[in-house]
């Protein structure tokens, strides 16, 4: 399912969650499940046991995960929770497959996409590395 994606914002719709709006934070294709995390989301607790002598066990608090169905994607146009349709759209010479707003024919982004024309591209640094003459001049 393809409905929900890494950092979308959701509306949980059941369980004891319920009305609560959240972050995707990861999704589990083989077990349909997505970990969510938010305000007033309820976290598991899990006890851990120190792995090696200097690791420290006890209790941590994990993000909670939700079956997919149980959450809806939130329309960043008509700010409501929506279902989802596909449709092929062409950009750039290119067909491109996207999710739609099933109430207000939006496009839904993926938060890479959005991130991108944001940000416009990506600038990449180069670390010059020094050569083994510059190392012998400064000693």
């Amino acid at each position: 399912m393809n409905n929900v994606k890494k950092g979308d914002v959701v509306m949980v719709i059941s369980g004891a969650n319920a009305d609560k709006t959240a972050t995707v934070v990861s999704v589990n294709t083989e077990t349909n499940r997505v970990t969510i995390e938010g305000e007033g989301i309820k976290k598991i607790k899990k006890s851990v046991k120190p792995k090696r002598a200097q690791d420290k066990g006890g209790i941590i608090e994990q993000d909670g995960t939700v079956h997919v169905s149980n959450v809806m994607p939130i329309c960043g146009k008509c700010n409501k929770p929506t279902r989802v349709s596909h449709k092929e759209i062409e950009v750039e010479g290119k067909t491109k497959k996207v999710r739609v707003c099933v109430k207000c024919g939006e496009v839904l982004e993926s938060p890479k996409l959005s991130q991108t024309k944001k940000e416009g591209k990506a600038k990449v640094r180069k670390i010059a590395r020094k050569s083994d003459k510059d190392n012998a001049e400064e000693k």
